[in-house]
């Protein structure tokens, strides 16, 4: 897993073929066997009688689950990152968010994978969910690096989203962005804001604490973190999708805030998050799109150019993504 403070490598899919997943099994009591075989000798025996318990909750939601089994993006994901669990939104400890109760959960997971096998085309399918570097959505070469953003399966952990934006540097990852399509009720709070039916959560943010690098990438992006660019890149995703709204994941909901981590993992969300104009959601985050920008009229006259090429960095990867989504699209944006 990708861990903050660690250097970070190349992506590595050197395990999976790329060819499409095998099916995942129809009969629930078969798809709960298959969990069981998955976890038996990667989990002390405890751990996997909770696992075994977690799954049983299928039968909260058995329609739903039965659809979620028979999806080909579930099934990928599944077979890499979800360690071979058909079940893997129910058996874990999390998922998405600490809290999330099991009808929650499979309503969760239904949103967004079964939208995802209807929404793009199988060009799209086929690089994200298949074994290969993913979906390039931006690159740009500055001597001597070459950098870019590319959309993937959920990487490392299939409970921390369904989709990652990695930032990469010459194929080393520098960022991960993680985030799933819920339903607006599974983020509801009393007296919040009015959410719409469906919304994008993002569930992780992670940057390398490597500095090697970032003498040349500040250089070359004006003192932009490399998260900040993949979130930008999710604007235009968003955009594509014909959305204005997208939540975030607060520190004290993130699967794997720990002991000793709240003021990290304040810092790396919840004041991310406040930066990009978000406003607080109960323990997450609702940001409203396009994200504010503060004018470059309004800074010093000495950091105006910086602030006018910061945005077009942005604006230039926002585009991209957008473009590229807005070709792979199956059907109408959201909305339309």
């Amino acid at each position: 897993m990708l861990a903050q403070g660690k250097s970070t490598t190349a992506v590595d899919d050197s395990a999976s073929t790329g060819a499409t997943a095998p099916p995942l099994p129809a009969s629930l009591a078969r798809a709960w066997l298959r969990g069981l075989a998955a976890d038996r000798g990667l989990y002390a025996p405890p751990a996997i009688v909770m696992r075994s318990l977690r799954r049983g909750r299928m039968l909260l939601d058995p329609a739903r689950t039965r659809a979620l089994l028979g999806s080909a993006s579930v099934a990928a994901h599944a077979a890499t990152e979800g360690g071979g669990d058909p079940l893997f939104w129910l058996s874990s400890r999390h998922y998405l968010a600490r809290g999330l109760g099991a009808r929650a959960r499979i309503a969760a997971a239904a949103c967004h994978y079964l939208e995802q096998d209807r929404r793009f085309d199988g060009a799209w399918l086929r690089a994200v969910n298949g074994g290969g570097e993913g979906l390039v959505l931006w690159r740009r070469p500055v001597a001597p690096h070459d950098h870019d953003i590319v959309l993937r399966r959920g990487r490392d952990v299939a409970d921390e989203g369904a989709l990652s934006l990695i930032f990469r540097i010459d194929g080393g990852i520098h960022a991960v962005l993680s985030f799933s399509r819920v339903s607006g009720r599974v983020l509801a709070v009393p007296g919040g804001p009015e959410l719409p039916e469906s919304l994008w959560f993002v569930t992780r943010k992670q940057q390398t604490m490597e500095r090697d690098y970032q003498p040349e990438f500040h250089r070359a992006f004006h003192h932009i973190s490399a998260a900040k660019l993949a979130f930008v890149a999710l604007v235009g995703m968003l955009r594509a999708l014909g959305h204005d709204r997208v939540a975030a994941i607060g520190a004290a909901g993130q699967p794997s805030v720990g002991p000793g981590r709240a003021a990290q993992f304040a810092a790396s969300y919840d004041n991310f998050w406040r930066d990009c104009g978000g406003e607080p959601m109960g323990g997450n985050f609702l940001l409203h799109l396009p994200l504010p920008h503060r004018p470059p009229e309004s800074v010093p006259r000495s950091k105006r150019r910086r602030a006018r090429l910061r945005l077009d960095v942005q604006q230039e990867i926002e585009d991209a993504a957008f473009a590229v989504t807005r070709q792979h699209l199956a059907g109408p944006v959201d909305g339309a």
